[in-house]
C-alpha cells in the first residue's frame, strides 16, 4: 500500500507539473496565448470554468467554444482539481508516514511507477489513437470529449499538442523517478557511512 502511495505521488506530481501554463506554452505550436489562457482557466482552483470561458470569449470578440466544448473543459477543470486534492492527500500521507515508509516500500513504489510509465510510454508510442480514446472514455464517460475536425478546441489543442504533452509528461515523471532513486541511493550510502563510524 505504501509503495502504491509513492507510485501515485510520482505520477500525479508529473501530471501536475506538465499541466502548468509554462509547459503548455512550451509545447504549444499555434494559438499559444489562447491555449495558455484556457489552461489557466481550467486549472484555476476556484473552479469557475464556465463563467471565465465566457469572459474570455467576450474579450476575444465572440463565441470561442461550443456548448459541448465548454462542457468538456468544465469536466477537465473538475478532473484537474480532483488530481490536485488527491496529490495533497497523498503528500500528507507520505509526510505523516515519514520514516515508517521503509526503503523497500519506496523502491516497490518506484518499481510500480516505472512499470506504469514504461507501459504508458509504449502505449503512447505505438497506439496513440487507442490510448487517447481509452483515456477519454475512462475519464470522461459522459462522452463530451469527441469533436469535429473543425472544432475551435481542436484548433487550440490539436492532436500533436497532446502527443507532445504525453511525451513531456513521461519525461518529467522519469526525471522525478530518477531523482527519487538517486535520493534513495544517497540515503543508503549516508546510513552505511554512519553505521561504520
Amino acid at each position: 500500500m505504501k509503495g502504491l502511495l509513492v507510485a501515485l505521488w510520482v505520477i500525479i506530481t508529473g501530471v501536475m507539473i506538465v499541466s502548468s501554463p509554462y509547459v503548455v506554452r512550451a509545447v504549444c505550436v499555434k494559438n499559444c496565448v489562447l491555449a495558455e489562457q484556457v489552461d489557466r482557466i481550467v486549472s484555476n482552483p476556484r473552479g469557475n470554468v464556465e463563467n471565465e470561458l465566457e469572459a474570455l470569449a467576450i474579450r476575444n470578440g465572440g463565441n470561442l467554444f461550443t456548448e459541448a466544448e465548454v462542457s468538456h473543459l468544465v469536466d477537465v477543470g473538475i478532473l484537474v482539481r480532483s488530481l490536485r486534492i488527491t496529490w495533497i492527500v497523498i503528500s500528507i500521507c507520505v509526510v505523516f508516514l515519514g520514516k515508517r515508509i521503509a526503503s523497500q516500500n519506496i523502491i516497490a513504489g518506484l518499481r510500480v511507477s516505472l512499470g506504469l510509465i514504461g507501459s504508458l510510454g509504449l502505449l503512447i508510442l505505438f497506439y496513440w489513437d487507442k490510448f487517447f480514446e481509452g483515456f477519454h472514455r475512462v475519464l470522461f464517460p459522459q462522452g463530451n470529449w469527441a469533436f469535429p475536425a473543425d472544432s475551435k478546441l481542436l484548433a487550440v489543442f490539436p492532436e500533436n499538442f497532446w502527443q507532445k504533452m504525453g511525451s513531456v509528461t513521461l519525461m518529467i515523471i522519469m526525471i522525478i523517478w530518477i531523482i527519487l532513486v538517486l535520493a534513495m541511493l544517497l540515503c543508503k550510502k549516508i546510513k552505511a557511512m554512519a553505521c561504520t563510524k
